[in-house]
């Protein structure tokens, strides 16, 4: 009984040892072929590439190779136009694993497709979706700059007020917001741009949105009551973070402005407006602005 229970311990000491020999080579061979994955997608040969990181996929247990081989894998099919298929792919992935560190990654290849598929309402959907789950500045501004592109230019404002009543996320709503009193500048329906952006400004005031809001909604007003009159543009950058010191410090130059043209207003029949407008600290920006100001013959200073 004594021999049989050693041989049983031998036995076992030799399977696992085989066992994780056999994980090791299986683990470098999977490494391997990645890495020839990899060299392929680099060089544009991705029907090549897509293959390997199929059959990765479909034949490799869950590790490190595997999950990004789905995004390496979606990209590829992307680019040979296999849109259905590398949705399915990347679809499957946020399925199975909801808290990779690739799940941006993924949806904005998906979007990519979304978008090559010239589907604009699924590629906007993916995109602000990945605002409210995402920890990462550079995704949530690549998501912003491109669901702003596809709203403004290929949604209706019944499309966006459907995706706002769907969010539930406080980062995503009041960007919808944004782009919805954009829309509605754009097509010159001041009134409702106006109630749209005092909405944001009442519902999230501690928004990133709330700067260019406010801006928006100030330009709205001095225009409406101060048609014909001089302007004086204040330019200010207004789009640091919420909670910051540098916002509270101009958050209170801005109101002292604005309490200043409003005293000035109340006490003088010759009424001059404020234009409000965001630097965003940027050169670019600010030169944009110049070259638009100048353009304004009520402007003065």
């Amino acid at each position: 009984m004594v021999k049989f229970k050693e041989l049983l311990i031998v036995i076992l000491i030799l399977f696992f040892t085989g066992a994780f020999a056999q994980s090791i080579r299986d683990t470098d061979n999977v490494s391997i072929r990645f890495n020839k994955a990899v060299q392929l997608f680099d060089s544009s040969k991705f029907e090549d590439a897509y293959r390997i990181f199929d059959d990765i996929i479909a034949h490799n247990v869950f590790n490190s190779y595997t999950t990004i081989s789905y995004i390496f894998d979606g990209k590829s099919l992307l680019n040979v136009k296999k849109y259905e298929d590398g949705k399915i792919v990347l679809y499957k992935f946020l399925e199975k694993y909801p808290d990779s560190k690739y799940i941006d990654e993924a949806k904005i290849t998906l979007a990519q497709i979304f978008t090559e598929q010239q589907d604009f309402s699924g590629a906007f959907d993916v995109l602000i979706s990945l605002i409210d789950t995402s920890s990462s500045p550079f995704y949530i501004k690549y998501s912003k700059t491109n669901a702003e592109k596809i709203a403004i230019n290929y949604l209706s404002v019944s499309r966006l007020k459907v995706v706002y009543d769907s969010l539930a996320g406080k980062k995503a709503k009041p960007f919808d917001l944004l782009l919805l009193g954009k829309f509605y500048l754009k097509n010159d329906n001041k009134k409702e741009a106006r109630n749209t952006l005092s909405e944001l400004l009442k519902l999230y005031p501690e928004s990133e949105e709330k700067g260019e809001a406010a801006t928006l909604y100030n330009n709205i007003e001095a225009n409406n009551h101060l048609d014909g009159s001089p302007l004086i543009a204040a330019l200010l950058p207004l789009n640091m973070p919420a909670n910051s010191e540098d916002y509270k410090t101009i958050s209170e130059i801005l109101e002292g402005i604005k309490f200043a043209f409003s005293e000035f207003n109340n006490q003088s029949d010759k009424k001059v407006g404020l234009l409000i407008e965001n630097t965003e600290r940027n050169k670019e920006q600010i030169e944009k602005l110049k070259n638009d100001l100048v353009k304004l013959p009520m402007l003065k200073a």
